[in-house]
C-alpha cells in the first residue's frame, strides 16, 4: 500500500496507482480475449477467432504467452491467412 510518506505529491501517488490498476485491467482483458478465441477457434468460428485475437495484446498474462501464440498460429494455419508457399529444397 502507498502512503503519504512515498510519495512527493497525491497526484504522483494517484498516477502510479491508476497506472498499476489499468495495468491489472488490461491483462485481465486480454486473457479473456485469448479464452474467446480459443473457444471460437475449438468450435471452428475462425474469423470470430482472428477477431477476438486481434485486440491489443500488449500485456498478456506471462502464463499464457505461449498458449496465445500457439493458438495465433493454429488459427493462421487453419484459415490459412497468413500462410506461405513453402520453398522446394530442391530449387
Amino acid at each position: 500500500m502507498i502512503g503519504r510518506a512515498d510519495c512527493d505529491a497525491d497526484s504522483r501517488c494517484t498516477k502510479s496507482r491508476d497506472d498499476k490498476v489499468r495495468a491489472v485491467v488490461e491483462a485481465v482483458r486480454n486473457e479473456a480475449a485469448f479464452r474467446l478465441a480459443r473457444i471460437h477457434f475449438q468450435k471452428g468460428q475462425l474469423d470470430d477467432a482472428l477477431q477476438a485475437l486481434s485486440t491489443d495484446q500488449s500485456t498478456v498474462p506471462e502464463e499464457i504467452k505461449g498458449d496465445l501464440e500457439f493458438l495465433r498460429a493454429n488459427v493462421y494455419m487453419a484459415t490459412a491467412s497468413r500462410a506461405r508457399p513453402l520453398r522446394s529444397s530442391r530449387s
